[in-house]
């Protein structure tokens, strides 16, 4: 008599933990920087004399804000299945990092573009 054959579990998943630490680390960094850059962009502003976009007083008033996310990017590892978990935090990080950067970069320059399409 033959026995039928017994299906094996699938193979756990191991966990990779530089993937997620690149996206946390990237994530991190393009958050704090707003606290470091934004007060330099502050006296450039003053001297305009002007009042400033909503994105630039946004940034300028509140510029901890884009502290928290690592946030989104621990979220993104927690919800996502176990076998793309490390992989797509990696890559939440990364993609918030670079909106980070991009916002900041738009909200800084945008008062100096304004001032010099009245000119």
């Amino acid at each position: 008599m033959q026995t039928p054959p017994t299906s094996s579990p699938a193979p756990a998943v191991p966990f990779n933990p530089v993937l997620p630490g690149i996206g946390l680390l990237i994530a991190f960094a393009c958050g704090i920087a707003p606290i470091w850059v934004v007060p330099q962009f502050e006296q450039v502003f003053v001297s305009f004399g002007a009042d400033l976009p909503a994105a630039t007083r946004l940034m300028v008033d509140y510029p901890w804000v884009l502290s928290a996310l690592p946030v989104p990017v621990l979220a993104v590892w927690a919800l996502a299945p176990k076998r793309w978990r490390d992989l797509l935090a990696c890559v939440a990080g990364v993609v918030l990092g670079m909106a980070a950067v991009g916002f900041t970069v738009w909200a800084m320059y945008l008062p100096i573009f304004m001032l010099g399409a009245t000119i």
